[in-house]
């Protein structure tokens, strides 16, 4: 199987730590191209959003 990004998120975190999370604010940005399919969308409650963490250099553990 081949993926493709059809977009990203944007992010304040700098470096992966667990916890903490709750209040941040994320973006996700979907390309142009591919707007359309987001047609509808407004009526669904919940969305899965599969991502890799392809930028992060290592994990710290804040516990």
């Amino acid at each position: 199987m081949q993926l493709k990004p059809f977009g990203y998120i944007k992010s304040p975190i700098k470096q992966l730590k667990f916890g903490g999370w709750q209040n941040l604010i994320t973006e996700i940005v979907i390309d142009s191209d591919y707007l359309n399919g987001l047609e509808g969308i407004d009526e669904y409650s919940h969305l899965i959003v599969l991502y890799w963490l392809d930028k992060v250099d290592k994990v710290i553990d804040s516990s």
